[in-house]
C-alpha cells in the first residue's frame, strides 16, 4: 500500500487514536437548496449542491465558533477564519481533502469558483499542498454517490465533519395535515468530544438544517 492510500489509512487510524468520536444526524427539509440551486441554474449559473452546502456550513460556523476548533493534549484552539476542507474523489479512486480558506468572507459564487478550480486541479493532478493545508472543518457530500447516511471520521486535529446525504423527495405531513412532497436528506456530524460537547453540537446542527430549509431566502449570490 503506498502513496495516498497509504497516507489516508495513517490518518484514519490517527484519527480513531485520538479523539473521542460521536455522530448524529438531522434527516432535514432541504428545499431551500433545491430552489435555491434550481434559480441559479435558469439564471445560468452553473453551481452545484456541494458549493451550496459548504457555504450553509460556514454561515452555520459563524453562528457557533465553538465548532471551528481542534485540541492538543493541552488546550482548545478555536479559529477565526472558517476554512472548509471539501472530501473530492481522485481519478484514481481515492479520497483526498482539499480547503477553501476564509469562507466567513466568500460569497456563494467565490466557493463555487474554489470547487471548479480545485476539481480541475485534481483532475490534472496539479493540486499543491497549500491547497490541502489549513482546514479548520470538513464537510464530505456523500449523496453524489446515492449515499444516503454515514457516520464520517474526524480529518483531524479538526474537532467537526459534516456529511451531506443523497435528497430525495419524501412525502411530509403539512400543518393543515394534509400530505405533500418535500427534498429531505440526513445530514450527519463526527465531532470530538473532547472539544465540542453534545449541546453545542446540537445547536450547530439545529441552525445548518434550519438554514437548508431557506437556503433560497438567506443565501445571496455575491
Amino acid at each position: 500500500m503506498i502513496g495516498i492510500r497509504k497516507l489516508t489509512l495513517d490518518s484514519l487510524q490517527e484519527s480513531m487514536r485520538r479523539a473521542p468520536q460521536v455522530s448524529g444526524f438531522v434527516h432535514a427539509d432541504v428545499s431551500g437548496v433545491v430552489k435555491l440551486r434550481a434559480k441559479l441554474k435558469e439564471e445560468g449559473y452553473k453551481v452545484s449542491i456541494t458549493d451550496i452546502f459548504v457555504k450553509l456550513a460556514a454561515m452555520a460556523i459563524e453562528k457557533h465558533p465553538e465548532v471551528n476548533c481542534s485540541r492538543t493534549e493541552s488546550e482548545l484552539i478555536y479559529y477565526s477564519s472558517i476554512n472548509m476542507g471539501v472530501a473530492v474523489g481522485t481519478p484514481t479512486g481515492q479520497l483526498i481533502v482539499p480547503v477553501i480558506k476564509n469562507c466567513e468572507s466568500k460569497s456563494l459564487l467565490d466557493i463555487s469558483a474554489g470547487m471548479k478550480e480545485i476539481q480541475e486541479k485534481v483532475k490534472n493532478n496539479q493540486l499543491t499542498m497549500d491547497m490541502m493545508e489549513g482546514g479548520t472543518f470538513t464537510l464530505s457530500s456523500i449523496g453524489m454517490f446515492n449515499v444516503d447516511n454515514a457516520d464520517p471520521i474526524l480529518n483531524v486535529p479538526q474537532s467537526g465533519i459534516i456529511a451531506v446525504g443523497r435528497i430525495q423527495n419524501e412525502p411530509v405531513v403539512l400543518e393543515d395535515m394534509s400530505i405533500g412532497i418535500c427534498p429531505k436528506a440526513y445530514l450527519s456530524i463526527t465531532l470530538d468530544h473532547g472539544a465540542i460537547n453534545g449541546a453545542p453540537a446540537s445547536m450547530f446542527m439545529r441552525t445548518f438544517s434550519e438554514m437548508a430549509a431557506v437556503a433560497d431566502q438567506i443565501i445571496t449570490i455575491e
